[in-house]
């Protein structure tokens, strides 16, 4: 049943677009499927905070619960669980809950990093009282992402963000990361997964989250057409 998470997960980002008290900033897979692609599902929610005020754990606690009641009363889910809360060592929140209607869903992971500075212009766009990082910085998040866990759903997500064209390719080349650098290294992971398939066929085994059009079949062509295309950026990167 986890496909059928992400129904939850874009009725609790609804809610949030409502009442955005702790002035999150939506990033990561639910919101490139949701707000950007529509994609794939996916089960967990990743955000961005900047605030002046100190967040407790209690604070975001009460606020996630206040939505989880709210979807109770609304019968979209018939319980939920407060699995487990944390704060990694450099600060990151995470909560671990399990919803069900019905049956029990997996763990569904809502995670919150505090940034030390203020966003810059341009690279957040509004969705009601929720921002969201354009598709030009989820993109350079999605190349840092796989190039540090070389996970199947991160290069499904640069993929279809090339195969759509949706990203502007001048402001890829003038944000201020290191394009080139970046996709050189995620080429090199995706060469090695045309060599040695047995990684990724692996993780396709035991993936939990669906996509509407890649499969273990076909993931072999789709990484082949993704090397292209981020060649052809990287090309275009070159000559702006």
């Amino acid at each position: 049943m986890v496909n059928k998470i992400i129904t939850i997960l874009i009725e609790i980002l609804k809610k949030i677009e409502k009442d955005n008290s702790l002035s999150l900033i939506g990033k990561g897979g639910t919101i490139i499927a949701y707000y950007y692609l529509n994609h794939r599902d996916s089960q967990d929610l990743d955000f961005d905070c900047y605030s002046k005020d100190e967040m407790s754990d209690e604070r975001i606690r009460e606020y996630f619960e206040r939505i989880f009641n709210e979807l109770k009363s609304e019968k979209i889910i018939e319980n939920y669980k407060n699995v487990k809360i944390e704060r990694s060592g450099t600060g990151i929140f995470h909560m671990n809950v399990l919803f069900s209607k019905y049956t029990s869903y997996p763990p569904t992971k809502v995670e919150i990093n505090f940034l030390q500075e203020k966003p810059e212009d341009g690279i957040l766009t509004k969705n009601k009282n929720l921002a969201i990082y354009t598709l030009e910085e989820l993109f350079f998040h999605k190349l840092e992402a796989f190039r540090d866990r070389k996970a199947v759903k991160d290069a499904v997500d640069i993929g279809t963000m090339l195969k759509l064209n949706k990203l502007d390719q001048h402001l890829i080349s003038r944000n201020k990361r290191d394009v080139k650098k970046l996709i050189n290294e995620d080429l090199k992971i995706l060469e090695e997964w045309i060599r040695d398939k047995t990684v990724w066929k692996e993780e396709f085994r035991n993936l939990e989250v669906k996509f509407n059009s890649v499969n273990e079949k076909n993931f072999e062509n789709f990484i082949k057409n993704t090397i292209h295309m981020l060649n052809r950026v990287l090309n275009n990167s070159k000559s702006i």
